[in-house]
């Protein structure tokens, strides 16, 4: 699906295709760095510009980023190694978010709104704000691999567990964190009282869609047939970057199944709430509140349903 319509989202993808050297370049198009900082902390280091030598994008958190960045570090790579490659030897590319290759936008003199940012290909894909919430508690704050985030527990964890538990719940945290870790409606309880980090925080307060004309709006929920249409109209031919894409969620118990749960277990109260702190991505992406529905994760895109 292709529109021009002003949507706004927290991953854009914004490309340059060079057919000829298979070049690209990928930037986030986004708030100010010092904007932002005073959303999300002063751990935000301001947007990402990838210099890959393929496809570009403005990623969002919690909206596939991974997969793209892989896909475009791959595409830097000259044709014979490429072709050496199998789809698992994309996904097992580590490390991707600090790959030499992906440097800050604000080490950019040009802006991404002027030549030769404002000629690239230019994307942006979209998720359900309650399905990318779910996946950013469960990516950041619960166990992966047996493990604690500790960034994130030192930063948005441990003041979450203070203000639900009270002061004196850090040391039992620190006693035995496995046993002590966030639960989903604290969680809640710290984006009502502003505890917000970039992959939570509304897609429409990271980025500035609406003064991109994009190339092609995509959505979550229908990323192998977006990435695909992606890759098509920017030249790539290269099966092995061709989207088969499933999350690390994908492969245990699904996310959308995850939030359902999670959100039949708040209050009305509460996921009012997070509607209300969402309310504009709603708005702007056309996703439905009601996650019993039975259209639920989906966009309100008729045509694409079913």
């Amino acid at each position: 699906m292709s529109t021009n319509s002003e949507i706004i989202s927290s991953d854009i993808i914004c490309s340059t295709f060079d057919v000829d050297n298979f070049s690209a370049v990928v930037s986030y198009v986004v708030e100010s760095a010092s904007s932002l900082k005073e959303k999300v902390g002063t751990h935000y280091k301001g947007p990402t510009v990838t210099l890959a030598a393929t496809l570009p994008h403005l990623t969002r958190s919690q909206v596939a980023s991974t997969n793209w960045k892989r896909t475009m570090i791959v595409l830097t790579m000259n044709k014979e190694t490429r072709d050496g490659m199998t789809k698992d030897d994309v996904n097992a590319l580590k490390n991707v978010h600090n790959d030499p290759r992906i440097q800050a936008l604000t080490s950019v003199e040009s802006s991404p709104l002027e030549p030769p940012y404002s000629n690239y290909y230019k994307f942006v894909v979209f998720r359900h704000p309650f399905t990318r919430m779910v996946s950013a508690w469960r990516n950041k704050l619960q166990l992966v691999d047996g493990n604690i985030n500790k960034y994130f527990y030192k930063n948005y964890g441990i003041p979450i567990i203070k203000l639900t538990r009270g002061p004196q719940a850090e040391m039992q945290f620190l006693k035995n964190q496995n046993a002590n870790l966030v639960t989903f409606q604290e969680f809640v309880i710290g984006i009502k009282n502003g505890i917000v980090d970039r992959h939570w925080m509304p897609q429409s307060e990271i980025c500035q869609p609406c003064t991109v004309n994009y190339n092609h709006v995509g959505f979550f929920e229908y990323l192998n047939d977006d990435t695909n249409h992606i890759l098509d109209q920017i030249g790539v031919k290269d099966e092995i970057v061709k989207a088969d894409v499933v999350s690390p969620a994908g492969q245990t118990k699904s996310t959308t199944a995850v939030t359902q749960e999670l959100f039949n277990a708040l209050s009305q109260e509460d996921i009012d709430a997070m509607f209300e702190f969402y309310k504009r991505d709603f708005v702007l992406f056309g996703y439905e509140k009601d996650v019993n529905s039975p259209t639920f994760p989906y966009p309100s895109i008729p045509e694409r349903q079913g």
